[in-house]
């Protein structure tokens, strides 16, 4: 668990306890007294489900304010998905407790790792899933060029590269490789991206970086910048945003400046700003990008073929299918994704780029005028 994200462990923890609070409530335990781990057994949690389904469900969450902390009650079922969310995370806790030694053999093996009904409730009406709408270059660029400048570098890397907030806002100077071994390797720049949003991901990968990118990378590494460059509303001591920053500068992030930010709401107003209807990136601030970046360099080839196919798949950064990622390099895909990656437009000269054709009519006032709209 430690080798996980902060905001994961955080999450598994609240459903642990989440549960050892009903468990304890159902078997009739005192609150706070340990829980003999050789009661799990699949009947229990079959209740635990259905409590968490139930229209009288009632939960107490603690919540913390300030200096103040207090209890609050939530009353009502789950949505269906945050139940088999909250399954899935203890059916992984009891399968580790059944195999380590810690609990001394007691814990009896879990007999499944799926739900045995339906995890979608088959009742629920379905809407046709709606079609995949993506920005345009000069709409993304337009976008870039509208954010702030605290949220420009994370909008960059985002505009070239199609990562996901968490993966660029994670990139430090150690991943960019621009003149080294792995370049030459790689025959060009390239940056080293983790592990993706599952771990069927893979563990890593190398990403080539657009001509753009490399020159805006070098201008950046020549001048980071430092805490006393951001607004005086963004020098705020005493805040989590702050001691991320501090902390990003530290670790040698390149967008540090975005710090613990939410960074949905910036981006939407900047997509309102750059003018792109609301239906492009309603919902996907951020994944709006990426969206862009895997339709557009598909639409500029010409004749597709499976390994541009799998190059576009390993740009985003999905896992290919079959086994794939375990007999085939990065070498092989690399040119590929090197000459998809090219066609993405600078982004400062694709937001000064054409929107449309500008009908100019005339006034109307005189007969020739209506004579020229024939």
């Amino acid at each position: 668990m430690r080798e996980r994200r902060p905001g994961t462990v955080a999450e598994v923890l609240r459903s642990l306890r989440c549960f050892l609070r009903w468990a304890r409530g159902e078997l009739g335990i005192a609150p706070g007294a340990r829980i003999d781990p050789g009661v799990l057994c699949l009947p229990l949690y079959q209740e635990w489900w259905s409590w968490m389904l139930a229209e009288d469900r009632v939960t107490r969450v603690r919540v913390k304010r300030g200096d103040c902390t207090y209890e609050r009650s939530y009353i009502g079922p789950l949505k269906r998905s945050s139940a088999y969310k909250e399954w899935t995370t203890l059916v992984a806790f009891w399968r580790w407790a059944a195999q380590v030694d810690e609990f001394g053999g007691v814990v009896p093996m879990c007999p499944t790792e799926r739900l045995r009904k339906p995890y979608r409730d088959p009742n629920k009406v379905r809407a046709a899933r709606r079609p995949v709408l993506a920005p345009t270059w000069e709409e993304a660029a337009r976008c870039v060029r509208e954010v702030p400048l605290w949220v420009r570098p994370l909008a960059v890397l985002a505009y070239y590269t199609g990562l996901r907030v968490g993966q660029a806002r994670g990139l430090t100077w150690e991943d960019v490789h621009l003149d080294d071994y792995w370049a030459k390797r790689c025959g060009g720049p390239v940056i080293w991206v983790g592990q993706g949003k599952t771990p069927q991901e893979g563990d890593g990968r190398f990403l080539p970086v657009h001509s753009a990118l490399v020159a805006w990378l070098r201008r950046r590494r020549l001048s980071p910048g430092a805490i006393d460059d951001l607004p005086g509303d963004l020098r705020r001591t005493g805040t989590k945003a702050y001691a991320a920053r501090v902390a990003g500068l530290a670790e040698g992030r390149i967008a540090w400046e975005v710090g613990a930010q939410n960074l949905s709401a910036q981006l939407g107003q900047s997509w309102v700003r750059a003018g792109v209807d609301a239906e492009v990136w309603r919902g996907r601030t951020a994944h709006a990008f990426r969206k862009a970046l895997r339709t557009n360099i598909m639409e500029a080839q010409d004749v597709p073929g499976e390994r541009v196919w799998q190059a576009a798949e390993r740009l985003i950064g999905h896992a290919l299918p079959g086994q794939i990622d375990t007999y085939q390099g990065d070498r092989v895909l690399m040119p590929t994704m090197r000459r998809l990656i090219e066609t993405i437009p600078p982004w400062e000269s694709a937001a000064h780029g054409p929107t449309g054709t500008l009908i100019r009519l005339p006034s109307l006032v005189e007969p020739e005028d209506w004579e020229a709209l024939g």
